[in-house]
């Protein structure tokens, strides 16, 4: 089973989508819980989301980031994927083909959002592909001779894990503070915890990352469009009944991290 864990913050139009899109497209078992930092105004659509989706399980971020994702890791699993709020799912993801991949024991993470139509990185910047060993519908490759978001393994936007090396990296992210550290540190420090140094992904990627506005201020990523759209501008389209229409992201884009930002009116 994959235990997903969710970070959202003041962004409950994009969790919606997330959770419709990973119900639409999830093929086998797993569970899902959603960290969730909130201001006050935020409240009762996220009680909303938690009414349409009983299943998932909301916790309440606390005063320590770092206790809450030691209990949320904690949690026994075959596999672990963090994932932020504007992550979409576009195509079928079936456990039982991540089962296949992942016991290659050369293999560390299997990537939701790269494929081999993805060219430019997250500012757009080109990126040139590894060498690809085509596996079924899977691309496999060594990090030791990638650059870029082809050896950038340890993120919170999609990367399969396995439970023990999850385990193996707590030490490493005791001092993360919210997602943005967690990934940051995490980033730095997989490699000295296994000797596995082989990602891989679909051939055509799992997932896309809309990305209208950011809400953390750490790093300088900034939003992808024309214009910003602020959360207080998408939280007053969830009053008026709009939500993603996530049927609608289902090209191949040459980035993960994309402008496209449809709605619908439900």
């Amino acid at each position: 089973m994959i235990h997903f864990i969710v970070f959202s913050r003041n962004r409950p139009i994009q969790l919606h989508g997330l959770l419709t899109s990973l119900s639409n497209n999830l093929h086998g078992d797993a569970s899902v819980d959603v960290l969730v930092l909130s201001d006050p105004e935020y409240v009762e659509a996220y009680n909303q989301i938690q009414r349409d989706f009983d299943s998932v399980r909301f916790f309440a971020q606390s005063t320590s980031f770092s206790e809450d994702m030691q209990r949320l890791t904690s949690i026994p699993c075959d596999y672990v994927c963090f994932l932020c709020d504007d992550v979409l799912f576009q195509r079928r993801l079936d456990m039982d083909d991540v089962e296949t991949m992942m016991s290659d024991e050369r293999i560390v993470s299997v990537s939701f959002r790269l494929g081999r139509h993805v060219t430019h990185g997250m500012f757009w910047n080109q990126q040139p592909q590894p060498p690809f060993e085509q596996v079924g519908e899977f691309l496999v490759w060594d990090t030791n001779v990638a650059t870029g978001d082809w050896n950038y393994v340890f993120d919170v936007l999609g990367s399969i894990y396995r439970f023990d090396f999850v385990q193996k990296m707590q030490p490493h992210l005791l001092n993360a503070q919210n997602p943005s550290q967690y990934e940051d540190a995490g980033s730095r420090a997989w490699w000295l915890v296994t000797k596995q140094h082989h990602y891989a992904c679909w051939a055509e990627s799992r997932t896309t990352v809309p990305t209208p506005n950011v809400v953390q201020t750490e790093f300088g990523n900034g939003y992808v469009g024309q214009g910003e759209l602020d959360a207080e501008f998408l939280l007053q389209c969830w009053k008026h009944n709009l939500r993603m229409d996530t049927e609608r992201f289902n090209r191949l884009y040459e980035t993960w991290r994309i402008s496209d930002f449809h709605l619908m009116r439900i």
